[in-house]
């Protein structure tokens, strides 16, 4: 192992011990920090020698369709950052996703990302509990759990026959039973084909 000196400014014994505590926690890190840097420029260089892939019409239309429909999922103001929900059920400001982590992991709710930032689905939250998910949430994720959390909220906001035309989502605090049953229809579906 090479051993590198490095001339320290000072003769302060507390100083030397927390430099020395410094260089040798630096010595355990730049390594690291270099292969990663190596390993993303050979990256870089593969993905430059690459030839691009073209994407079918199909999929582009695809694409589109996909955009759109998160748009309008966007748009419609049901979905709202974690500080939102934080300020809503009172919990801390200074770590306003905290609590809405904690039922995303728990399986209790789920959020979207969009540029980099979590939606959670107001809607999934009751005002008569302190805005704590609903319980029948749970059950539906875990019901339509191969779905992502786009398609969870594509589900919620989509017009369901099953559901006489309504939106899963307005049948949540009044119709649980019937949500319920819609999304274990929706999986059967789904696994029929």
């Amino acid at each position: 192992m090479p051993v590198f000196a490095i001339p320290v400014g000072s003769h302060d014994p507390e100083i030397l011990s927390e430099t020395k505590s410094v260089l040798e926690r630096m010595a355990e890190v730049v390594p690291q920090l270099l292969q990663s840097r190596r390993q993303r420029k050979f990256d870089a260089i593969v993905e430059a020698l690459t030839a691009d892939v073209n994407i079918s019409s199909t999929r582009l239309i695809e694409a589109e369709m996909k955009a759109s429909a998160m748009t309008k999922v966007l748009q419609n103001g049901d979905l709202v950052p974690a500080a939102e929900v934080a300020r809503l059920a009172g919990y801390s400001g200074s770590n306003p996703s905290s609590q809405p982590n904690r039922w995303k992991k728990a399986g209790q709710i789920f959020a979207v990302q969009h540029k980099g930032l979590d939606y959670y689905p107001l809607y999934a939250l009751d005002p008569r509990n302190g805005y704590k998910p609903y319980p029948v949430v749970a059950k539906v994720l875990e019901i339509l759990k191969d779905r992502d959390a786009w398609g969870g909220a594509f589900w919620f906001a989509s017009l369901n026959g099953y559901l006489g035309g309504k939106r899963p989502q307005d049948l949540l605090a009044t119709h649980p039973d019937k949500v319920i049953a819609a999304a274990e229809d929706e999986a059967l579906g789904l696994q029929d084909g």
